[in-house]
């Protein structure tokens, strides 16, 4: 996956009160997501009188009972999904690292047939 689409998939599974990927993700009428535990502090912090019954969304101030947040599946795999392409980006990534000294493996040295990093290059223990 390319890094810009990347971004733009985090940004829509990103919880947007603690800026983690979702968790057990609650989805409004308005269409906003939140962490559950997110969410549910928010509502707790919001409500300072008995009498209100409803409160608004983070984003947008869109009006809500708490009783309508409701489980959204969808994004929870969405995110679950992110999570493997993100971890196997990583993984990849870190092929391209030399094992011992974490540098881009940048040159090849023909009489090893070895990829190297810069330090290994310039090592003793290469020559």
């Amino acid at each position: 996956m390319d890094f810009p689409a990347q971004m733009n998939i985090q940004q829509e599974v990103t919880c947007p009160i603690c800026l983690d990927l979702l968790k057990e993700p609650l989805s409004l009428g308005c269409g906003h997501s939140f962490c559950k535990t997110c969410i549910t502090a928010a509502n707790k912090e919001s409500k300072t009188s008995q009498e209100e019954k409803s409160t608004s969304c983070p984003v947008c101030q869109f009006h809500y009972c708490a009783k309508e947040l409701r489980p959204n599946w969808h994004v929870a795999n969405i995110v679950e999904r992110f999570r493997e392409v993100k971890v196997s980006s990583e993984e990849g990534q870190k092929r391209n690292l030399c094992e011992r000294h974490e540098e881009k493996l940048l040159l090849f040295c023909k009489k090893d047939g070895k990829v190297l990093c810069w330090v290994c290059e310039r090592s003793q223990e290469h020559r």
